[in-house]
């Protein structure tokens, strides 16, 4: 459950940096890339995800199932949500998601209905290890995203891009986010203080694990 809440703390700080830079400066927000170039060159390769394992994907992914909304969101700005063909219930964003095959929660993903959608890549999360054992034992490459601070969260648009076949547009939108995040720390003055409250009761506070 620590985990889960980290990392939904580090999604909704680098959603605030982008909604107060946007806001702020008047930029236009993160849309698609139009580069659809062939990358399949560039396969098969191996990668090492975020709990430590070495992942081979042997061909450039066409049909990907996402087990986290974190994932689903940064294939989006990928430009790579026409290969999307299964979500977790709670993935509702960008709008066009809800269209998605619903393949159940974090914890209890239904194996026979990710199974019935014939992936070739599964971006998974590293907080419930089962589904992904059960998935590697079927042999359909899982590659597990689990950032625990900001860094790691932009590593993990990287790691997703590389996955993907998207390595050039990965860089670009960490570049754009790295910019916004220098110009929040920028406007920031030596007495100023951020409260963010996540939900509504009991008030969540991270103090140590984003500051």
């Amino acid at each position: 459950m620590k985990n889960k809440t980290k990392i939904i703390l580090l999604v909704l700080t680098v959603l605030f940096i982008t909604a107060f830079t946007v806001g702020c400066n008047k930029e236009p927000e993160i849309t698609e890339p139009n580069n659809r170039e062939d990358v399949s060159d560039g396969f098969p390769l191996t990668i090492t995800d975020q709990i430590g394992r070495e992942v081979t994907i042997e061909r450039l992914p066409e049909r990907i199932i996402s087990l986290s909304p974190a994932n689903t969101e940064i294939l989006y700005a990928l430009g790579l949500g026409d290969k999307i063909v299964g979500v977790t219930d709670y993935c509702d964003y960008p709008e066009e998601v809800a269209t998605k095959e619903k393949i159940g929660g974090y914890s209890d993903p239904n194996i026979e209905k990710i199974i019935s959608l014939n992936p070739d890549l599964i971006l998974a999360t590293g907080i419930y290890l089962k589904p992904i054992e059960e998935l590697e034992k079927l042999g359909v490459p899982s590659v597990a995203i689990e950032p625990e601070n900001i860094d790691e969260m932009l590593d993990s648009i990287e790691i997703i891009g590389k996955a993907t076949g998207r390595h050039k547009e990965a860089m670009d939108l960490i570049d754009n986010l790295k910019a916004r995040i220098k110009k929040v720390e920028d406007m920031q003055t030596s007495d100023q203080r951020l409260y963010m409250n996540c939900g509504i009761l009991p008030l969540w506070l991270p103090v140590q694990e984003l500051t």
